[in-house]
């Protein structure tokens, strides 16, 4: 079965790295990723891979509560649910009981209208609320207590890129890449509990190579708890650490890449060979190119940081093409739906099953039938069956290796 990742959109090309600060000078062997020799290396890529155990939440069809489709963040004891649709917050405990929603929409104070990136604070009880349209970072308590409430506007100017609660507990943003021309820009910064900066890392540089435009967004992604960038048309992953941010691989296309951070026109960036999405989880990177000198269709990759293995991904079965949904991990885990990768929450990482997409596969029988976890499909799909098609999604809970 195969598998969607949802991740934030990202064009890429060929281009050497401006060194960041905090980095080791020691010199030291970077994996090189090497898309276009690894286009013929096609091999099955299943779940089971990455994922040990899963669990299932039944959330409660609170007359407060209802939505249709959400993205979950977890914590040791409670599930927040993103509505979409519906554009709430949704606080459950960790077994599916409704407890209230947290913060409300609107422009006033204490108010969003934009949710961008939620996340919990380590110990639980915090909530950070990024809002892109209205440029501003809300702390929340478990309690729908607003806490503190910073616009950043005036400061910083355009909105953030990325903004969460790190492992240590403080607020940790990532700035949009400037479009003019600067050196010594750090484009990561630590706040304090007053939104102060404590601590600024990854410097880079701009240089304008010829007449061009610019496009494209940086990609952000945690893994591991560890913030990962691959940012703009630079060829590199970076991984934070304690000593600052080192290079986890290079990524190669060899011929017909973006020549540098400025693009020409024409033919545009769709014409080069390019990276259009990267995430991480456990040991791998998923990559999704755009490779039009091959194919018309973007091509999904994964890349194990461990054996230094890149493949395609092999088409599976009960495949739905939906424009912009990165398709292919083999869902052996309980065979049942597709699995959104929304984020990673230290070693686990959560998705919702709508019940009437849910009853749909059920009566098609379009859902794999040998699986690794027998057992937790048949819970999944006695869920399912004794469920109404008015009750609240289920809340799907995968634990990394």
């Amino acid at each position: 079965m195969k598998t969607t990742i949802y991740i934030s959109s990202i064009l890429f090309g060929l281009f050497l790295y401006s060194c960041c600060n905090n980095n080791s000078e020691e010199a030291t062997v970077i994996p090189e990723v090497d898309i276009l020799h690894a286009y013929s290396n096609e091999k099955e890529f299943n779940l089971s891979q990455i994922v040990q155990d899963v669990d299932y939440v039944k959330l409660e069809n609170h007359p407060e509560a209802h939505f249709s489709l959400g993205i979950p963040i977890l914590a040791d004891n409670y599930i927040l649910i993103e509505a979409l649709f519906e554009k709430k917050l949704l606080l459950f405990t960790d077994k599916g009981e409704f407890l209230r929603s947290i913060g409300q929409n609107g422009k006033g104070p204490q108010e969003y209208l934009d949710i961008s990136e939620v996340s919990f604070h380590p110990d639980g009880e915090l909530i950070l609320i990024h809002d892109y349209s209205l440029h501003k970072l809300l702390v929340y308590s478990t309690s729908d207590k607003c806490v503190r409430e910073f616009i950043y506007s005036d400061r910083y100017g355009d909105p953030f890129d990325k903004a969460f609660f790190n492992s240590s507990g403080d607020i940790q943003i990532v700035l949009r890449r400037p479009f003019e021309e600067i050196n010594d820009f750090h484009m990561v910064r630590i706040l304090d509990d007053d939104f102060n900066e404590k601590e600024s890392l990854f410097k880079i540089s701009n240089k304008k190579v010829g007449d061009g435009f610019t496009t494209g967004f940086s990609n952000y992604f945690i893994s591991n708890g560890s913030l990962h960038i691959q940012e703009f048309f630079y060829d590199t992953v970076f991984i934070q650490q304690d000593e600052g941010f080192s290079p986890l691989c290079h990524i190669q296309f060899t011929s017909n890449s973006l020549p540098a951070y400025f693009i020409p026109r024409p033919p545009g960036v769709w014409g080069y060979n390019s990276l259009y999405y990267i995430t991480g989880y456990s040991n791998y990177l998923f990559l999704y190119v755009n490779l039009p000198d091959i194919t018309d269709d973007y091509v999904f990759m994964v890349f194990n940081l461990k054996t230094e293995e890149l493949i395609r991904v092999k088409e599976q079965k009960f495949v739905d093409k939906k424009p912009g949904f990165l398709m292919g991990i083999n869902n052996d885990i309980d065979g049942f739906s597709s699995v959104v990768f929304a984020g990673d929450m230290g070693n686990k990482f959560a998705d919702v099953i709508d019940i009437i997409d849910a009853k749909d596969l059920l009566d098609q029988n379009k859902y794999l039938e040998e699986v690794k976890f027998s057992k937790k499909q048949q819970e999944l799909i006695k869920m399912i069956k004794d469920s109404d098609i008015e009750d609240n999604p289920i809340v799907r809970i995968f634990t990394l290796q």
